[in-house]
C-alpha cells in the first residue's frame, strides 16, 4: 500500500507543493518526487510513492502572490530526527504563513 496523508493550506494564498518521496528506509535515498497544488484553505488527501515507499524525505511549499515568490524547503537527512518524526509519524501535514514566513506542522486526525 502506498504513503497517505491529508496536506492542509491554511493560508489565504494558491500553494504549490512538491514531496519528495524516500526510497526504502534510508532519508539518503529518493524515490522521486510528487507535485500538487492546494487553494487557500484547502485540504487534499495525497497518495504517494508504494508499498516499499512510504516516507517522506522532504517538502517544497511556493506561492506567488504580491509580485513576488516565497517558498519554504525542508528536507529529512538523518533519521528519527524532529523533522523526519513531524513528516512521517503523523497522517495530517498542516502549513500556515506569519511574519512572511511558511511554517509546516502536523498531527493525527
Amino acid at each position: 500500500m502506498a504513503g497517505i496523508k491529508k496536506f492542509t493550506n491554511s493560508t489565504d494564498k494558491k500553494l504549490a507543493i512538491t514531496i519528495y518521496i524516500r526510497d526504502g528506509e534510508n532519508p539518503g535515498n529518493t524515490a522521486g518526487t510528487q507535485q500538487f497544488s492546494l487553494d487557500k484553505f484547502e485540504t487534499k488527501q495525497i497518495t504517494y510513492g508504494d508499498a516499499r515507499n512510504i516516507y517522506l524525505n522532504g517538502m517544497s511549499v511556493i506561492s506567488m502572490y504580491d509580485g513576488q515568490v516565497t517558498g519554504e524547503q525542508k528536507f529529512i537527512i538523518q533519521r528519527g530526527s524532529p523533522l523526519d518524526d513531524l513528516f512521517n509519524m503523523n497522517n495530517h501535514i498542516w502549513i500556515n504563513y506569519t511574519e512572511n514566513l511558511f511554517h509546516i506542522s502536523s498531527s493525527n486526525d
